[in-house]
């Protein structure tokens, strides 16, 4: 599987042909509630202040993790600052992600996994529902831009102070996670966060690129000591 995986990264032709059919997209509202009120209380506390709040939801797949972060940017009255790109291989996956529209099947979990992050919270103030699906709201959409991206072809010429890249990196050998970790180190700022998967394991190689700042969580912080 791994080395068909790599193969697909490589070989363009076999991304258009396959991606959306063999992509896995491991993504929920607030999974993990306690890494977002990690991201809440500590991470928005240490970069909150600055005037601008830039984005990278790398492998954003249908958009739940992106939304998360957008009710907690809102919770914190940042999310008029913040400038969010989400970016994924799949093109079915990003529109679903665009369009913010989900199965009411999944309303439970949802509404169960934000009461676990936010107790005092309301999660109907961020959705309208309809019959079989409920939305986010628009206001969670303004500062989006979603672009197709491939994390080992592509370049990122952007600077951000926050990067998701979760349950990402599950699907590459250590030569691949390599190349994309070190994508993540030049578009990390100096003071910026990178917030991995819980059971992404990065390669021995990457110790030096990235200090842990919270093991629990799976947060770290750039170490500008590292000679690339």
């Amino acid at each position: 599987m791994l080395a068909l995986w790599g193969q697909m990264l490589r070989d363009k032709s076999l991304i258009i042909s396959y991606i959306d059919e063999l992509l896995v997209n491991l993504t929920e509202f607030f999974r993990n509630y306690d890494l977002w009120q990690k991201v809440k209380v500590d991470v928005l506390k240490i970069i909150g202040y600055q005037n601008e709040l830039t984005i990278w939801h790398a492998g954003c797949s249908t958009g739940e993790e992106i939304y998360t972060m957008a009710m907690v940017l809102k919770e914190r009255f940042m999310l008029h600052k913040s400038k969010v790109l989400a970016t994924d291989l799949s093109a079915k996956a990003l529109a679903q992600a665009i369009e913010g529209r989900y199965s009411n099947i999944i309303w439970d979990k949802c509404a169960k996994s934000y009461a676990l992050y936010n107790p005092e919270g309301n999660v109907d103030h961020f959705f309208s529902r309809e019959e079989h699906s409920f939305s986010v709201v628009n206001q969670l959409k303004k500062n989006i831009r979603f672009q197709r991206h491939n994390l080992v072809q592509d370049e990122m010429d952007e600077q951000f102070k926050i990067i998701f890249c979760r349950n990402v990196m599950l699907y590459f050998d250590s030569v691949l996670k390599m190349k994309v970790l070190k994508v993540f180190y030049k578009a990390l700022a100096d003071d910026g966060f990178f917030i991995i998967g819980y059971y992404d394991m990065l390669p021995y190689e990457s110790k030096e690129m990235f200090t842990l700042h919270c093991l629990k969580t799976r947060i770290y912080r750039k170490n500008l000591n590292y000679k690339n």
